[in-house]
C-alpha cells in the first residue's frame, strides 16, 4: 500500500468462510533505542552497549520469530549509525525507516508485462557491494543471500546487519549454515562455519512473549570456532521472574552474564570510556 503497509486478502473457495482480508501496519516514526528501552525491550545498559557495538562496526544478525521486533530493533540500531557513513539497505519489501544522508535503498523487484525476469535480493546484494557502502543492510536472510551477505562480512564490510528467523542464536547459526551449503553445495559445512564464525560478531535474539510484549531475550557473543563447532556465548539475556496478576505482564529483569566478549578490544579502541562493558543491567 501506499504507507508501506501489507495487505493479504483471501476469497473463497480459498477461504471458506468468506472473504479474509489482513492489513499490517507499521509505526509511522520508527521506535528509538531508547523508546525500546521505555517498552522494557532492552535494559538501559543493553541499549548503552548496542550504541556502542554500533559504532565499533560490528556485524551483527538479529533472530526471531514472524512479529518478534526483529525489524523494530533493527531500525533502532541503524538509526545510531553516523550521518556520513555511506548505507545500502537491501530488502525483499522496504520497510526499513532511515534518514540518514547517504542512504541507498534497494527493494526486489518481481516480474511483470515489461520486465520478465526478477530481481533477487541476492543479485541487488552483489550489486550493493560494489556501491562503496561503509554499511550494508539485509532485511531477512532467507535464501541464497545469505551466502554473499556472509562472504561480504569476511571481507571487509564492517558493522553489516541482517535480520533472519531462528528460534535461537544456535538455530540461527545452524539455518545460515544450511542456506550457505543450499547456495554453494560444494562447500563443506566445516567451511561454512569458519566463515560464520569470523563474520558473525553477535547474534540478538527477539522473541515476542506470551503477554504480547517484545523483548531481547539474549545478546549472543560468536567467539571462533572451538574445535569444529561455532563458539558462542551470552553477554545479556532475559529472565522471568513470573507473572503480574494485576497487570498481566511477566515480569523479570536484564542481565549481563560478567562474560568479556571477544570483540570488546575493539569497542574500547572506538569508545570514549576505554574498557567500557557493563557488568550489570
Amino acid at each position: 500500500m501506499a504507507d508501506g503497509s501489507f495487505i493479504n486478502v483471501v476469497i473463497p473457495p480459498s477461504s471458506i468462510s468468506g472473504p479474509s482480508l489482513t492489513i499490517r501496519r507499521f509505526a509511522r516514526r520508527a521506535f528509538t533505542l531508547e523508546q525500546l528501552v521505555r517498552l522494557d525491550t532492552m535494559s538501559l545498559h543493553m541499549a548503552d552497549f548496542l550504541r556502542l557495538c554500533i559504532n565499533a562496526r560490528l556485524n551483527i544478525v538479529i533472530c526471531g520469530i514472524s512479529g518478534s521486533g526483529k525489524t523494530t530493533l533493527l531500525n533502532a540500531l541503524a538509526s545510531t549509525i553516523d550521518e556520513q557513513e555511506r548505507i545500502v539497505t537491501v530488502e525483499e519489501t522496504a520497510e526499513l525507516q532511515l534518514h540518514q544522508r547517504h542512504l541507498v535503498r534497494l527493494e526486489v523487484t518481481p516480474p511483470n508485462d515489461t520486465r520478465p525476469g526478477r530481481v533477487a535480493k541476492v543479485d541487488l546484494l552483489r550489486h550493493a557491494m560494489h556501491m562503496r557502502p561503509t554499511r550494508i543492510i539485509v532485511g531477512e536472510c532467507v535464501g541464497n543471500e545469505a551466502l554473499t551477505f556472509v562472504q561480504a562480512m569476511n571481507i571487509g564490510f564492517e558493522g553489516s546487519l541482517a535480520t533472519m528467523y531462528a528460534n535461537s542464536p544456535r538455530d540461527a547459526l545452524a539455518r545460515l549454515e544450511a542456506l550457505c551449503l543450499s547456495a554453494a553445495p560444494v562447500l563443506s559445512p566445516l567451511a561454512v562455519r569458519q566463515q560464520l564464525a569470523t563474520g558473525i560478531d553477535m547474534i540478538l535474539y527477539c522473541a515476542r512473549l506470551r503477554d504480547g510484549t517484545r523483548r531481547i531475550l539474549c545478546a549472543t557473543d560468536i567467539s571462533g570456532m572451538e574445535g569444529d563447532a561455532i563458539g558462542a556465548h551470552d553477554l545479556f539475556v532475559f529472565r522471568e521472574a513470573g507473572l503480574d496478576m494485576a497487570t498481566g505482564r511477566i515480569r523479570g529483569e536484564f542481565t549481563a552474564t560478567g562474560l568479556r566478549p571477544s570483540f570488546a578490544s575493539r569497542i574500547d579502541e572506538s569508545s570514549n570510556n576505554p574498557a567500557y562493558f557493563p557488568r550489570g543491567a
